[in-house]
């Protein structure tokens, strides 16, 4: 078999690292493997603290032999974690053709090595398999060996060339081509939007990531992503020392699998790992609003004592109230009321004066917007015979359809 080389993703985590590299040690192959080790550098006006932890970092990748060869690359600056993996796994995988991920923060089993390659080995033809995932979520299902569950996590994962050459980096674009395609519930896997929401902040600049962009390219090409039935990973970054993760534990596993049985099965998704996944999600949001309106109360009540009755009264509504859905905006950004709003971005400084109803629109930087805009309120299609509903949609607005189904 011909392995396919590691890609280790470091910045200022001595020991979530050594974790990391000493559990990729003991994997079965790791003695026949060439490891690449990226170290990205110190941020501008970076404390002393920082840049020692860097130099930790960069103390620790060099006290073993991790792998059959070791490769270290030390980045002089910082290019963050999103840019440090797109250009890392991109300068691998164009001289490798197929490519093993990991960051800093995950622990693998003994056969993650093995399931990996396997893969890679097993898929490298079809042109369907744009993904292999280490990681499942933690569940009680009796699952198979492998599944497909299309959203390419991305917690010690492997890829091919010619699947990494889809990637678009365009957050803009690829929310234009949401909307034009009307892909959001297939991009929104997990529920509600929380994949949607982090396009959106990257578009705002709220946020650097790199894996909402690859799955939306995933997406748009109908990749499929392979699943082990039992995780060979385990996320040790949720303890809130990592750029996006908080301090939770739903993603933690009692035990990982020591090997997983690869062999080929059809290219369908598996509907159990479509219920627990979105079942898992569910339960998160709901901590989370939980803890939300808890912490919500908490701050009214030392702030404004007594007074905290006309503010539930107020959270409550009015006609003059916005009614604002999957909307994000951008730094320092006012929305006069009444406004509705449905899947709008607004940029920073911009402000929208009052009666606006918006969807469907990305409005960017330092505009100012008068009253009584509407914006978005219909899509229609530009490349056929007419723009004219009739010929797209069966709802008959003007008492007629041509069509038999939606376009």
């Amino acid at each position: 078999m011909d392995l396919a080389p590691i890609t280790l993703f470091t910045f200022n985590r001595p020991w979530h690292t050594e974790q990391t590299l000493n559990a990729l040690m003991l994997n079965e192959l790791a003695n026949q493997s060439t490891l690449y080790i990226y170290c990205d550098g110190p941020k501008i006006n970076a404390t002393e603290i920082e840049i020692q932890n860097i130099k930790m970092v960069r103390s620790i990748v060099r006290k073993k032999q991790w792998c059959k060869k070791v490769k270290i690359i030390e980045r002089t600056k910082n290019l963050g974690l999103a840019n440090n993996i797109i250009n890392g796994v991109s300068e691998i995988i164009s001289q490798h053709g197929k490519v093993i991920v990991l960051e800093d923060d995950i622990k693998t089993s003994r056969g993650f090595l093995k399931y990996m390659n396997q893969s890679l080995e097993l898929y490298n033809d079809n042109e369907k398999v744009f993904h292999i995932s280490g990681y499942i979520y933690p569940h009680n299902k009796n699952l198979p060996d492998t599944l497909f569950y299309n959203v390419p996590l991305c917690w010690g994962w492997a890829t091919w060339s010619r699947a990494w050459n889809h990637f678009n980096q365009d957050s803009l674009q690829l929310w234009c081509e949401l909307i034009k395609y009307s892909k959001f519930k297939e991009f929104d896997k997990f529920g509600s939007d929380h994949l949607s929401l982090q396009l959106a902040f990257n578009i705002l600049g709220k946020i650097d990531t790199w894996f909402i962009k690859w799955h939306a390219s995933v997406l748009f090409n109908n990749g499929f992503t392979l699943y082990p039935g039992k995780s060979l990973v385990q996320n040790i970054g949720f303890d809130s020392s990592g750029e996006h993760n908080d301090n939770i534990n739903i993603f933690e596993h009692k035990s990982l699998a020591e090997y997983v049985n690869v062999e080929k099965i059809a290219i369908v998704e598996n509907e159990s790992a479509i219920h627990l996944v979105t079942q898992l999600y569910s339960t998160l949001r709901k901590r989370s609003s939980e803890s939300n309106v808890k912490r919500s109360l908490l701050n009214k009540i030392k702030s404004i004592s007594l007074s905290i009755l006309p503010g539930l009264k107020k959270i409550k509504g009015t006609s003059k109230e916005n009614v604002l859905k999957k909307t994000y905006s951008g730094h320092s950004t006012k929305i006069y009321k009444p406004a509705r709003m449905y899947r709008v971005i607004i940029g920073k400084y911009t402000y929208i004066s009052e009666n606006s109803i918006i969807n469907n629109t990305i409005i960017g930087n330092y505009c100012s917007i008068g009253p009584n805009l509407i914006s978005g309120w219909g899509i229609h299609p530009t490349e056929g015979v007419s723009t004219h509903p009739m010929f797209y949609s069966t709802t008959k607005q003007n008492g007629h359809s041509l069509c038999d189904e939606d376009k």
